[in-house]
């Protein structure tokens, strides 16, 4: 935001709903070496950028409910490639 007051950027170069989308690419990141939940994070990013593409005279809903196929490719692919949290069984197996 003080980039836009210095007027670094143009005043729609930032907005509410692309900080929504970056905090939660930034915490997307973290969650990532947590391995917590990704699907909060990744809605939160979507509809940041939903939000903010809505403003725009050429974004249309339809052209985006045409690729709804591709986010669940996108979402199977998160789910089979994320990290897993080691079984507290296993370390205790391990420790024995």
């Amino acid at each position: 935001m003080i980039i836009v007051r210095w007027q670094f950027l143009p005043p729609l170069a930032v907005s509410w709903p692309l900080l929504l989308a970056c905090i939660g690419a930034v915490l997307w990141i973290h969650a990532l070496t947590e391995a917590l939940p990704l699907w909060p994070l990744t809605l939160m990013i979507l509809a940041g950028i939903m939000l903010y593409l809505s403003g725009m005279p050429w974004f249309s809903l339809q052209m985006v409910l045409r690729f709804w196929p591709v986010l669940l490719i996108f979402f199977g692919i998160l789910l089979i490639f994320r990290p897993r949290p080691k079984s507290k069984l296993r370390n205790i197996e391990n420790q024995e």
